[in-house]
């Protein structure tokens, strides 16, 4: 038998077993069973290819069952742990970033606004339905628990069924999109989503508080398409995506107070801006992480979304692609005049 390739969704298990040593030998695995699976369908000549084209879905925020605490470092190993593909152990690999697809309607904001009822399915766990009862800001919740599960509409209130995430439309436009560049090589689409090439100090001066501004610019990998940033007045809610910490030299494992970094503005469609007012010295470092959360692109602090007060909005990252494409998740660090971009792999 024949056939073109394969898409693979499937982590949710592994990550809330694995709470505690996150993603514990489940990036050797997911490099072993693209291997293997190429080495058994190409076993006879002239069907399935050896490299034969293979597309992946990180997980979402919410889908970690019980690992949602380590769920960012999870995503790094559904990748092999380089955070992006392809990559040298995962080549011919696409794959769709879903750390922006948080369900719109929590279970707890939905409780609080008394949208949600229980009963248990046939599998026997707690499941959530819409209450047709329910109104939120005139919005009619209806009782069709089955529902449309393609749709990502905001309006779902139903917390299991299907497959998760429920924001089946965007997973399926973010596989196409990056199949079409890297497996059909169309050459007006990108073969993944922009991953960081490198970052340099791109100016600094004196604010009025005398502290120093270190402006960071961080340069993408973006392969037919253009990174945009979304105007301040266009923002919907706060966002966590780009987060630093200030560490002593030396002591940057001891990052543990994570701020979050302001997204200033997108340079020349391949790169964007931050800056960090901080007093600089040869002691003093920075390190960043962009999508390196449980829900970087939603504030799950924000008083309308932890309270129902309003629905969490899919695809809420400030920095994404022209074609709606989300970064890669990466990790960067400054130390005096140079800007170094690190590896997750230990």
């Amino acid at each position: 038998m024949t056939i073109k390739g394969w898409i693979w969704y499937q982590g949710e298990n592994n990550c809330g077993c694995e709470r505690n040593f996150p993603g514990l030998h489940y990036g050797c695995e997911q490099v072993n069973l693209i291997d293997s699976w190429r080495h058994i369908w190409s076993a006879t000549e002239e069907t399935t290819p050896v490299d034969a084209p293979f597309g992946i879905v990180t997980l979402p925020p919410g889908t970690g069952e019980g690992g949602e605490r380590v769920i960012q470092d999870f995503r790094v190993e559904q990748t092999g742990g380089y955070g992006y593909v392809p990559n040298p152990k995962m080549k011919n690999v696409f794959a769709a970033q879903a750390y922006d697809l948080k369900d719109p309607w929590g279970v707890t904001a939905c409780q609080k606004i008394s949208c949600c009822a229980t009963f248990r399915d046939g599998y026997g766990p707690v499941t959530f339905k819409r209450n047709s009862s329910c109104i939120v800001k005139g919005l009619h919740i209806d009782t069709d628990i089955d529902g449309d599960w393609f749709n990502s509409t905001q309006h779902f209130l139903y917390n299991w069924g299907g497959i998760h995430p429920r924001a089946k439309q965007r997973i399926g436009q973010r596989l196409a999109t990056t199949a079409l560049g890297l497996v059909y090589k169309l050459p007006n689409y990108p073969k993944g989503s922009p991953s960081l090439l490198g970052c340099k100090i791109h100016h600094h001066h004196e604010n009025s508080n005398t502290k120093t501004n270190v402006n960071v610019l961080f340069v993408f990998s973006v392969n037919a398409d253009n990174i945009e940033v979304v105007p301040p007045e266009k923002r919907k809610i706060p966002t966590k995506e780009l987060q630093y910490c200030i560490y002593t030299f030396g002591q940057v494992s001891s990052c543990k107070n994570w701020e979050v970094a302001k997204v200033l503005e997108p340079f020349n469609g391949t790169a964007f801006k931050t800056s960090i007012p901080i007093d600089i010295s040869s002691q003093i470092g920075l390190q960043f992480r962009y999508a390196y959360s449980e829900s970087p692109c939603v504030d799950l602090d924000d008083p309308n979304v932890k309270n129902g007060l309003a629905p969490a909005p899919l695809n809420n990252c400030v920095v994404k692609t022209r074609l709606g494409l989300p970064l890669n998740p990466f990790l960067a660090q400054v130390e005096g005049q140079k800007c170094n971009v690190l590896p997750f792999q230990n």
